[in-house]
């Protein structure tokens, strides 16, 4: 039997975390849960500790996402991992379950579940914060995942491009909007923080178009690609070639 740890990365949560935290208990797949309070302002980490039979991990000061997910990786004794967020409002545990059985199955290497409730999770799916890896994956990559704030979903879809990977909507899930928890100035401060990461991670690349194309279209939007497969390769010429004549007028 694989061992399954949820982990729960939380920036000032204190109006859903507890909430969150409760439904995974309930989860019949999961061993053990693990909660990141990253450096919140609010009364995050006293909401969290009312929850019971958790493991809790307390980061003073504000890390970003990437690395309380890294510290909850190596607080984690389970032989997956499980990246649920903290804002979720629905049948969390039902989807806790979905997303680690085709691991558990070794059907599948990762899986992403996005929800169904606005249109934004749907266009957004490559970049869902719910998500199953193994952990002997992850743990090769630490060093640098640690590091990438919200730009770690596009650095994870590109490090396992070429794994297993199945994508899939998770009904009765709710992913509530920033502006539904938060004050304007936080939700202001945490949607440039997010956008900038995120460009960064692509910018940042050498080849930006090829990563971009590998990390959120190609794997999500179209077919799995393969490490021989042309199709990809030729999709990045001509958009390369289109950036080049575009730049020339």
């Amino acid at each position: 039997m694989k061992i399954v740890s949820a982990i729960v990365p939380a920036y000032n949560e204190e109006k859903s975390i507890r909430f969150v935290l409760e439904q995974l208990k309930n989860a019949r797949l999961i061993n053990e849960i693990i909660c990141v309070n990253d450096g919140s302002l609010d009364n995050t980490i006293s909401e969290i500790k009312k929850v019971k039979g958790i493991k809790v991990v307390d980061l003073k000061k504000n890390r970003g996402k990437s690395y309380a997910i890294v510290e909850g990786i190596r607080t984690a004794k389970g032989d997956i991992v499980l990246f649920v967020d903290a804002d979720l409002d629905g049948k969390i545990a039902e989807a806790a379950d979905e997303l680690v059985t085709p691991l558990i199955n070794g059907t599948y290497d990762v899986t992403v579940g996005y929800p169904l409730a606005n249109s934004f999770d749907k266009f957004f799916r490559p970049l869902s914060g719910e998500r199953a890896y193994y952990k002997h994956d992850l743990e090769k990559i630490l060093d640098k995942l640690e590091k990438k704030g919200y730009g770690m979903e596009l650095f994870l879809n590109f490090a396992f491009k070429d794994k297993r990977i199945d994508c899939f909507p998770l009904n009765g899930l709710v992913h509530k909007m920033k502006h539904e928890k938060q004050d304007y100035s936080t939700v202001v401060k945490l949607t440039v923080i997010e956008v900038l990461d995120i460009f960064s991670e692509v910018f940042s690349q050498k080849n930006p178009p090829s990563f971009f194309l590998r990390s959120y279209v190609y794997s999500f939007y179209l077919k799995q690609p393969n490490s021989k497969d042309s199709k990809i390769e030729r999709m990045i010429k001509e958009i390369k070639e289109a950036l080049i004549n575009q730049f020339r007028l």
